[in-house]
């Protein structure tokens, strides 16, 4: 386990500060990025083609006669940016319909599932937020029935759409958010509409910062980092509010845990997805959806499970392959995290997506994207870590010869906050950490530490009820790992002296009104003390 100490001493006086500063947040955006209250938002007007945008909308949108469409891409940003741009419609032609049009599954922009449905629809006019940049071909064909097209996307502009009028920062990249989600895209579109015609506010920022976390936009542009800061300080959203009232507390943990996988779900299962974005616009839908999201998502851990319970695993020298059939393709990356967990290799789970074509997932434990893009045999596009991929059959036996032939250090460093011994961890510290929990998204990961833990295993806990957890307190402080395999337990249970090198983040137990620190292990290696410096 490679690691490095982003603090070489912590003070938990300024450990906030010191973290934020190592992960390369300006020392002069601190207080800004921590409380960014006084931060102000790029104005909307900065947008090319944003008057013409909000002229051709209201000239169709105030004609009760006509007939408007939304495209509902098939992930929490497309969800979110959707009903953004719903609400203000509805703001503008309160009890006139809206047609809304969703994914069957997991695919996005004016892809053939949809494609047809659009196109016979006699629109006058299509809204496509979170994608479309790129769809040229598709709103020609749209367009050539009379139909006015909207695109308010985030996504890089690689192909000429120009029967669409086209929102998106990636047109003027030198003075605008790149990073912004499509939900903050929608949202910049609807405060220059309200502000251009005198609607009052249509409120977005709540949706806005649910998009940001579960997209993995960069957390660290202060923008992106205030519209978190304002979206979960005032929920509005009935839907978004029930949904955190369940979880107990509005953080990205909770977007990128537990909203984000619900209704990411619904598109890779058969599911009403219409139930769910009808329990974003109107109260009286939320237990109706809240129950779909928990069914779809159920019924996606079933088939995760099933699917990933022996998977056929091709593991070279570099990296590790598995194909998949086509009718569980919306569960490639899934399976590709399992994999890795298990390898610690560079994965790529495929499916054959025609005579010519693999398509897939990639996950990887080091920053692979650039890597695999510069051997020119696959495309890979993305994160770096994880991205889509799609690999030529023609090239495939050169792309595994390429990929046998590096020589990559695949243990990944891990960057975490600094060493730090369980005597020197005391609430303080704890409360800090907790007390920020706003701030750990994205890019600012939860900060991270590492001890080594020298134990008899005697002094360990090791509860089996239902998955074996591990207990073991050094100086006051509980150590605690959830579900370990079972040769884990095995190692530990055979071993009487332990030495467990671990990485951990830092919570605090209460118990009985009792405050204690604890540690809530990450990952682990386990070795047999040598007995010096033990005790």
């Amino acid at each position: 386990m490679k690691v490095k100490n982003l603090i070489p001493k912590i003070n938990p006086r300024s450990f906030i500060s010191d973290y934020l500063i190592a992960l390369g947040i300006p020392e002069n955006e601190i207080e800004d990025y921590i409380q960014p209250v006084n931060v102000k938002y790029q104005s909307p007007w900065d947008y090319p083609n944003m008057k013409l945008a909000c002229e051709m909308v209201h000239d169709v949108a105030v004609n009760p006669e006509s007939k408007i469409g939304i495209l509902c891409d098939a992930d929490l940003d497309g969800v979110t940016s959707a009903v953004a741009i719903y609400n203000l419609l509805q703001s503008i032609r309160a009890g006139y319909s809206i047609t809304v049009f969703h994914h069957p599954k997991k695919s996005h922009g004016l892809s053939v599932d949809v494609f047809n449905q659009i196109e016979n629809s006699n629109l006058d006019l299509l809204v496509v937020p979170d994608a479309g940049s790129n769809d040229g071909a598709s709103c020609t064909r749209i367009a050539s029935h009379g139909t006015k097209i909207l695109v308010l996307d985030h996504h890089e502009i690689t192909k000429p759409n120009p029967n669409a009028i086209i929102i998106n920062p990636h047109m003027d990249k030198a003075h605008l958010n790149t990073k912004l989600s499509g939900a903050g895209v929608a949202s910049k579109f609807v405060d220059a509409y309200c502000e251009m015609y005198g609607l009052n506010p249509v409120y977005t920022k709540d949706l806005v910062a649910c998009s940001i976390i579960s997209d993995v936009c960069d957390v660290t542009v202060l923008e992106n980092r205030k519209y978190i800061y304002d979206g979960l300080n005032q929920i509005e959203n009935p839907f978004l509010k029930f949904l955190f009232q369940k979880a107990k507390e509005a953080t990205p943990h909770v977007i990128g845990w537990t909203i984000a996988p619900k209704i990411n779900a619904l598109f890779r299962v058969e599911s009403d997805v219409a139930t769910v974005f009808e329990g974003f616009i109107n109260e009286s839908a939320i237990e109706s959806a809240y129950k779909e999201c928990n069914r779809a998502y159920n019924a996606s851990r079933k088939i995760t499970n099933e699917i990933t319970k022996d998977p056929v695993i091709d593991e070279q020298k570099n990296c590790a392959i598995s194909f998949i059939e086509n009718e569980n393709a919306s569960f490639t990356g899934l399976l590709a995290n399992r994999i890795l967990d298990a390898t610690k290799k560079p994965t790529f789970v495929l499916r054959d997506k025609d005579d010519k074509v693999y398509t897939g997932s990639m996950r990887s434990p080091i920053e692979f994207a650039s890597i695999l893009n510069s051997s020119r045999l696959c495309r890979a596009e993305g994160h770096e870590k994880a991205s889509g991929i799609v690999i030529e059959k023609e090239n495939y036996d050169a792309f595994l010869k390429w990929l046998d032939a590096q020589n990559f250090d695949l243990e990944p460093t891990e960057d975490i906050a600094g060493q730090l011994s369980p005597r020197n961890i005391n609430l303080f510290l704890c409360e800090q950490i907790e007390s920020n929990k706003q701030l750990w998204a994205n890019q600012i990961l939860e900060p991270r530490f590492s001890t080594t833990l020298r134990v008899k295993n005697s002094d360990v806990a090791l509860f089996k009820k239902t998955s074996t957890t591990f207990k073991v307190e050094k100086n006051g402080v509980a150590f605690i790992k959830f579900q370990l395999r079972e040769d884990e337990v095995q190692k530990i249970e055979s071993t009487k002296r332990l030495k467990i090198d671990v990485i951990f983040t830092l919570g605090i137990n209460r118990y009985n009104d009792v405050e204690t620190p604890q540690g809530m292990i990450q990952e682990w290696t386990i070795s047999e003390d040598d007995g010096e410096d033990m005790f």
